[in-house]
């Protein structure tokens, strides 16, 4: 009987270990994997919430990170995160997505702290272990796509780009008409205010496709969403908007387009420097997330930031620019376009084309494949005598990882005085 209870332990916690997570709200729709991982005392935490002492710089240091060839890896909130670290002995919850480096190399980290002196590192105490482990492989390349002349007085993204130190590539939407594919080379393709205004090719509209449905992620901003209604009829209903400040509310979701961790009802501007902002406004698809709407935008209900999963990748759209915010605004804004900034790159599939289109022109998103099947545990760990009893009724996971991690050499990362790692 023992030797029973004790092989069903051992697959138990081989399930735990081993088995991908997909954690995330069902009713929403699941277009993003997570992983089951342990982590040992030591893991280095990048907090996004009020431990954060420079939340939109530390998008920026995570990308450097990613540059050199640091893995890192993100804890998908909420729920949150409950760590007992160095800067939070007493244990805490960390919102808002926080990062972590389970094999922190100090030089590396620290030569790139360097460049972000403000970004809050902290480092764990305790084994932890998370079922909603968003992996990052490599840093995003960013494409910035803008209109063939006067670009640099509509939608600047460049602007927050360049103060998080992220390289970007430029191309005017001339050039991503005569060769469309070119978008196919970057992971994240912002179309910038004001776009195609509307009047995209049929060829660089199908390539648009193709790349959300392989898994590149797409973000539109103000009038360039109209763009996107061309592109994916049927999702969202993009209209002229208004000039000045509404009282909007941040619409949580499980996923990583939506990490976040502050205020949640906060005044957003349209415009500043434009003159003919855009707004979507009811109807939208019910496979539209929204990110950020107004019960009250000049008498009427209108969304701000939404988004929506496509084949392996991702649509965005943004009615807004950071660059007119000011305040918790600007944080709330750019930290939606910090999200992509630093994501992970789509499940391997086997490649294929978009669907054939529906009687609108819209191509139909194909669900992902369910998740593989876990592989078979270690050769002897279900036999009795390969795990202690005791181990049975203490937290299968915690406690072995944490007789195994111990074992580690553990590289030694200098913390400031204000849990910042030292440059």
């Amino acid at each position: 009987m023992l030797k029973r209870t004790l092989a069903c332990a051992a697959l138990f916690l081989a399930l735990v270990v081993l088995i991908p997570s997909s954690a995330s709200a069902a009713e929403e729709g699941v277009f993003e994997r997570y992983e089951t991982m342990p982590f040992q005392p030591g893991t280095l935490v990048i907090p996004m919430d009020a431990g954060q002492k420079d939340v939109l710089s530390a998008f920026g240091f995570v990308h450097s990170l990613l540059r050199n060839g640091t893995a890192v890896q993100r804890i998908i909130t909420p729920p949150d995160l409950w760590l007992v670290t160095e800067a939070r002995p007493d244990g805490a919850n960390f919102s808002g997505g926080p990062f972590v480096i389970s094999e922190p190399n100090s030089t590396a980290i620290n030569a790139v702290h360097a460049l972000f002196p403000d970004v809050t590192v902290d480092a764990t105490k305790e084994t932890f272990v998370s079922t909603r482990v968003y992996s990052i492989l490599g840093p995003t390349k960013v494409l910035l796509i803008k209109p063939w002349s006067e670009y640099s007085r509509h939608g600047r993204t460049e602007l927050l780009l360049d103060s998080l130190r992220i390289p970007y590539a430029i191309r005017t939407t001339l050039e991503i008409d005569l060769r469309p594919d070119t978008m196919l080379d970057y992971d994240l393709i912002i179309d910038d205010d004001v776009g195609w205004d509307g009047t995209m090719s049929a060829k660089t509209t199908s390539m648009m496709r193709t790349a959300a449905f392989g898994g590149k992620n797409i973000i539109y901003t103000d009038k360039a969403m109209k763009d996107s209604a061309i592109a994916f009829p049927k999702m969202v209903t993009v209209v002229p908007g208004s000039l000045g400040a509404f009282d909007c509310r941040f619409v949580p979701h499980e996923e990583s387009p939506a990490q976040y961790s502050g205020p949640e009802n906060i005044s957003i501007r349209s415009s500043t420097n434009h003159i003919d902002p855009w707004i979507i406004r009811r109807p939208v698809s019910a496979k539209v997330r929204v990110l950020i709407d107004c019960e009250d935008y000049g008498g009427d209900y209108r969304i701000m930031a939404a988004y929506f999963a496509y084949g392996k990748g991702s649509v965005e759209m943004l009615a807004y620019h950071p660059e007119d915010q000011s305040g918790l605004s600007y944080i709330l804004t750019s930290v939606f376009y910090g999200n992509r900034f630093i994501q992970a790159p789509p499940a391997p599939v086997k490649a294929m084309m978009p669907p054939a289109p529906d009687g609108s022109g819209m191509p139909l998103p194909a669900a992902l494949p369910p998740p593989p099947p876990p592989p078979p545990p270690p050769p002897g760990l279900p036999v009795a005598t390969a795990i202690p009893a005791q181990y049975l009724f203490a937290g299968f996971a915690g406690i072995i990882m944490a007789d195994r991690l111990r074992s580690r050499v553990r590289p030694k990362i200098a913390l400031r005085q204000k849990h910042v790692v030292s440059a």
